[in-house]
């Protein structure tokens, strides 16, 4: 599965749950988006607990009128983890935290499974972090990472730290890729910061690759860095499993911004690996990046690949239309990106070279002083290509006509 399919097959186990129904029932919402299918499952446990607000709320109450250890009896013998979880939403923090004290660790991770954290959020925060470890510890045990994913946000900063040492690095991963508030996975990330090298080598180990790369598509820059460069770190034959994964899944979008971060270093090893520079992948790479505004992003790994690779990708930019290569160009020009470009003008043909001077940008004679600086700067450039692109900027008045 691809990361969306993971994001949707998550979205449609919580829905089911709430609806207490099998999951088969709901193959009609195949085709509905992971996002609309949680806004529905949202409504959803809006309505069921409207209908039975009063109801949960007059025992709540009645729980009050007896001690924590006979109340979480009951909870565990007459009410079952379903309207456990139910009347927690409607009872005072202090009295959930001392009813859950009284509750095996199991029968409370069956509860959590059942918590609507919107509505629990203050008992959640409130949580003892030695118990969120445990109940952490017993979810993973049970295959819960999609009710991990959901508590994330709500429980606190030291029950958060305490619950991640409890999980190993795979299931980590799965909990980060299942987050309910994403709005929080730079801070998860933060936290579980010295785990990064483990979880993506257990990317690589249990074939998690698209959990990685969704979580690569939700982090933000800092992280992503981070994590690109530890990739390139991995193995050969892991980095080109995670090349393989991003390329079989249609993820280019998703790795590209990544390799744009990378240090140099990085990105050298990254360009170096076979994997990315199979013309299949290279021509898939490069539509990505037009498909999705990326061709900054692509630009730095393009500057890095091997001839041969590079010399594919020069021949298919050239034959793209004029006014988009035009367009290219410019935002490439306008970026301080011909360190970039310049590595793949250098293997192009003197007729390909020909396109791009006849392109309307290459008429600005500001543009062909900045490009004829920078490929004269390099020794890789064949001096042909050099003097036939100095020879259009004297034509046209640039600056390093006497290059």
């Amino acid at each position: 599965m691809n990361a969306t399919e993971l994001a949707h097959a998550a979205e449609l186990t919580k829905l089911a749950r709430t609806l207490g129904v099998e999951e088969e029932r709901l193959a009609f919402l195949a085709e509905v988006s992971p996002d609309s299918l949680k806004t529905v499952r949202m409504s959803v446990s809006d309505r069921l607990f409207d209908a039975d607000g009063d109801k949960l709320k007059r025992i709540a109450a009645a729980a009050k009128l007896v001690p924590a250890p006979i109340a979480a009896k009951a909870a565990a013998v007459a009410f079952g983890p379903l309207l456990t979880a139910a009347i927690a939403s409607s009872i005072e923090v202090s009295r959930g935290i001392a009813v859950a004290g009284n509750l095996r660790v199991g029968f409370l991770a069956r509860v959590a499974a059942e918590l609507d954290p919107r509505r629990c959020g203050p008992i959640l925060s409130a949580l003892p972090a030695s118990l969120a470890g445990k109940v952490a510890a017993q979810l993973v045990a049970d295959g819960e990472h999609i009710t991990l994913g959901r508590f994330v946000g709500a429980i606190s900063d030291d029950a958060l730290r305490t619950a991640a040492r409890e999980i190993n690095d795979s299931d980590l991963l799965r909990v980060a890729f299942l987050l309910e508030d994403r709005a929080n996975i730079d801070y998860v990330v933060d936290v579980v910061s010295d785990r990064l090298p483990g979880i993506l080598a257990a990317a690589g180990d249990e074939g998690l690759w698209s959990h990685a790369l969704g979580l690569l598509d939700a982090i933000g820059d800092e992280h992503r860095r981070t994590m690109g460069d530890l990739a390139a770190q991995l193995d050969t034959e892991v980095l080109a499993d995670l090349i393989g994964a991003a390329h079989s899944t249609g993820a280019w979008a998703t790795l590209l911004p990544v390799t744009r971060l990378m240090s140099v270093e990085s990105l050298r090893v990254f360009a170096s690996n076979p994997a990315v520079q199979a013309p299949d992948t290279v021509a898939a790479v490069m539509d990505a990046a037009l498909a999705d505004d990326m061709w900054l992003d692509l630009l730095p790994l393009a500057g890095e690949l091997p001839t041969e690779p590079r010399t594919f990708l020069a021949g298919r930019i050239v034959g793209l239309d004029t006014e988009l290569l035009d367009d290219l160009i410019g935002q490439a020009d306008a970026a301080g990106q011909w360190g970039s470009l310049a590595p793949v003008v250098a293997v192009m043909s003197p007729e390909q070279v020909g396109v791009v001077l006849d392109l309307p940008i290459a008429r600005d004679a500001a543009v062909v002083s900045r490009a004829v600086e920078a490929l004269s700067g390099r020794d890789d450039v064949p001096a042909d290509i050099v003097g036939l692109v100095a020879a259009h900027g004297r034509a046209v008045g640039a600056g390093h006509a006497a290059v």
